[in-house]
């Protein structure tokens, strides 16, 4: 490979040297690199592919909690009162948004309309 990098006209200095990462994060390297002793960049790239999602798993764990969501309506359950009231009061904060970007409409249209009428 490094006759390679000189060839190619890349840096000489830096490898690609395959390897092995330890589950105490070590790497243990197939060859040592033609480097002096110093500090270096490592970039580390995985070999292997990433486990794709378990669709199952989450399908498992998506009905065990619309399971418990079912089992707690049939006990009258009715949630954490703190939670539900800060709901109530996020709701009425947009309602008062609301409320108040249709009058800021009606101000708007009513301005355009006497705009209008003095043409």
């Amino acid at each position: 490979m490094d006759a390679i990098n000189e060839a190619i006209g890349t840096n000489p200095r830096e490898f690609v040297i395959r390897g092995v990462l330890k589950p105490d994060g070590s790497l243990v390297l197939d060859r040592v690199p033609d480097l002096p002793p110093g500090e270096v960049n490592v970039t580390i790239q995985s070999r292997q592919p990433f486990a794709t999602p378990n669709v199952n798993a989450a399908r498992e764990w998506l009905d065990l909690m619309r399971q418990i969501h079912r089992e707690q309506d049939a006990r009258g359950f009715e949630g954490n009162p703190n939670i539900e009231r800060e709901l109530e009061e996020l709701r009425s904060a947009v309602e008062y948004e609301k409320k108040w970007e249709r009058i800021y409409d009606e101000i708007d249209r009513a301005k355009a309309a006497a705009a209008d009428r003095s043409c």
